[in-house]
């Protein structure tokens, strides 16, 4: 498979590169720089929720293969800031571990610093966890527009039982990511 377009220029993904480029509504180009992360839970949570307490997943790992292009994501905080206006591209994937009992209620979202939550998912894991390794995974992703300034963060709860749940990371790590999809 080449990385050579059909004008003999490489393909460049927005990842490989600190510039995304769109057009105007007159078919002007325009450049933006890219913004984009990968990051994923360096160590786990150890018995983070389970009793309703809600937790911002603060991924810290941008290591290869993960990334932060442009430094738009606080590996501290778990944050992300729009450097602009726009649609933005966000996914994560949480990892409960120590789900004793398949009635528990999770809930797994994004929120903004408007106070918006765009819920990835939310339910009883139920038979779907392992009742071996008291594990469930789950993923989502949202498009989403934020203003210049705003910022999102990955949360997740589990309700039903005592804090004994925790927040995995490892093989199949808990991550988040996102990405400008288009300027506003």
């Amino acid at each position: 498979m080449s990385n050579i377009n059909a004008l003999n220029a490489p393909i460049i993904t927005p990842f490989q590169s600190n510039a995304l480029v769109f057009t105007d509504n007159i078919g002007n180009l325009i450049t933006y720089p890219s913004y984009a992360f990968h990051a994923a839970l360096a160590a786990a949570l150890l018995n983070a929720t389970g009793d309703s307490t809600l937790v911002t997943v603060i991924c810290a790992n941008v290591s290869s293969p993960f990334y932060n292009t442009n430094s738009a994501y606080n590996v501290l905080t778990g944050i992300f800031t729009a450097p602009i206006a726009g649609y933005y591209n966000f996914g994560g994937t949480i990892f409960f571990g120590n789900l004793a009992s398949p009635g528990n209620q999770y809930l797994f979202s994004f929120l903004t610093s408007g106070g918006t939550r765009y819920m990835l998912h939310q339910g009883s894991p139920g038979n779907e966890r392992s009742t071996a390794s008291q594990q469930f995974t789950r993923t989502g992703n949202k498009r989403i527009l934020l203003a210049q300034g705003e910022t999102i963060r990955m949360q997740a709860e589990v309700d039903g039982t005592t804090k004994t749940v925790s927040i995995n990371a490892g093989l199949q790590p808990t991550a988040f990511w996102g990405s400008l999809a288009q300027p506003a």
